[in-house]
C-alpha cells in the first residue's frame, strides 16, 4: 500500500527540478535522533547491490521532494548492517514507517 502510494504520487505531481533531495541517510550514529526527534518518518532499506532497490530508488526521491512534513529517511543495508538486522531485514527493498 505504501508503495503503491509513492509511485502514485510521484507519477502524478509535479517537483521544482533544482530543489535536492529531502532523504536522510541512516546510520547507527543517527539513527535514534532522526527517528527519535521526528514525528513521522519512512526508512527505505536497501543495497547497491539489488536490482529492485535501484528501480524504486528514483521513485522515493522523487517523492521525498514532494513532501517536507515527512522524513524520507535511507538505510544502506551493507554499511549499517546492525540496524538491518535490528530489525530483522531480510529482503530488500522493504519500507518501515516509525
Amino acid at each position: 500500500m505504501v508503495t503503491e502510494f509513492l509511485y502514485t504520487a510521484a507519477n502524478f505531481s509535479t517537483v521544482e527540478e533544482d530543489r535536492p533531495l529531502a532523504t536522510v541517510d541512516l546510520t547507527t550514529a543517527n539513527f535514534d535522533e532522526v527517528v527519535g526527534g521526528n514525528d513521522f518518518v519512512i526508512i527505505d532499506f536497501w543495497a547497491p547491490w539489488c536490482g529492485p532497490c535501484k528501480s524504486f530508488a528514483p521513485i522515493y526521491d522523487k517523492i521525498s521532494e514532494q513532501h517536507d512534513d515527512i522524513v524520507f529517511a535511507k538505510v544502506n543495508t551493507e554499511e549499517e548492517q546492525q540496524i538491518a538486522a535490528h530489525f530483522n531485514i531480510r529482503s530488500i527493498p522493504t519500507l518501515m514507517i516509525f
